[in-house]
């Protein structure tokens, strides 16, 4: 959506690339080595940028400190995907069925401190459910392991599972935010089961620290654009995202305080999570 956001308003050529590895820590700490020429932009997600730096000493990069940000786009939850043999079709029925499990289910996440791994010490801790976490590197993984019965349940981010449902082994029972998402209109979510509850991912866009002044206006100035248009916010509505559409300071303030939240909900549910 980005890239093709910037094609169109500016006339830029965007090339994407991939760098998988480490939830999200190996992409992260490439952009922040690169070279701040507007050449090199990023995408930034919270579970790299937020909780693995507060819990993963791997992520050397100071989130606030060695990138120029240039906006947030909007946050996402987390899909439950179970393997289609499951015989949960719902939120209730997957926590009743992990209620009467006689050993472990096993629940696989994006790692420690993300949005599905706190959701899973909130089911722990509020349910009292017998969960067992698997962190994985790369979630397509889990995909795989959900069809080979080595994993119970899934938490991916909705963009990724909407993709993943044309595949029939797979079925979403419910969404970790407080409402349900426009494109999943039959997932329950979870504010709808526990009142107040919500674990979201954000997204949005940074570069390397130091981009010339020229730069880094023509560059925000253009997505500037892209979040008032609302052709892409529909497409970011379209994709299972909540729009948010800030750039500068509100965006930044944004990020800081969510450091603050997912601290708290880390001290909260991270213990339960990992028992």
């Amino acid at each position: 959506i980005v890239a093709g956001a910037l094609n169109e308003i500016g006339g830029d050529v965007v090339g994407l690339v991939h760098v998988t590895g480490n939830a999200g820590v190996d992409g992260t700490s490439a952009i922040a080595a690169g070279a701040p020429d507007g050449k090199v932009l990023g995408m930034a997600v919270s579970t790299a940028m937020v909780a693995a730096k507060l819990l993963n000493r791997s992520a050397r990069y100071d989130p606030l400190a060695d990138f120029d940000w240039l906006a947030l786009f909007g946050a996402y939850p987390n899909a439950m995907v179970v393997n289609d043999a499951s015989p949960a079709t719902s939120l209730r029925d997957w926590v009743d069925l992990a209620k009467g499990a006689t050993a472990p289910l096993r629940y696989g996440t994006s790692g420690r401190g993300s949005a599905g791994h706190l959701a899973a010490g909130f089911l722990r801790k509020a349910e009292g459910l017998n969960l067992e976490h698997v962190p994985l590197a790369e979630l397509e993984t889990g995909y795989e392991r959900l069809a080979d019965g080595t994993l119970d349940l899934l938490f991916d981010g909705v963009p990724n599972a909407l993709n993943m449902l044309s595949k029939s082994r797979f079925r979403i029972v419910g969404v970790t935010s407080a409402a349900r998402v426009r494109a999943l209109p039959a997932s329950v979510a979870f504010g709808e089961v526990w009142p107040g509850q919500s674990f979201e991912i954000w997204i949005g866009m940074v570069a390397p620290k130091g981009l010339p002044v020229p730069v880094y206006s023509r560059i925000s100035a253009r997505l500037g654009v892209m979040c008032n248009d609302r052709k892409y916010s529909e497409r970011f509505r379209q994709a299972g995202m909540r729009f948010l559409g800030l750039t500068g300071k509100p965006a930044r303030e944004y990020i800081e305080a969510d450091f603050i939240r997912t601290a708290r909900l880390i001290a909260e549910y991270g213990l339960d999570a990992d028992r």
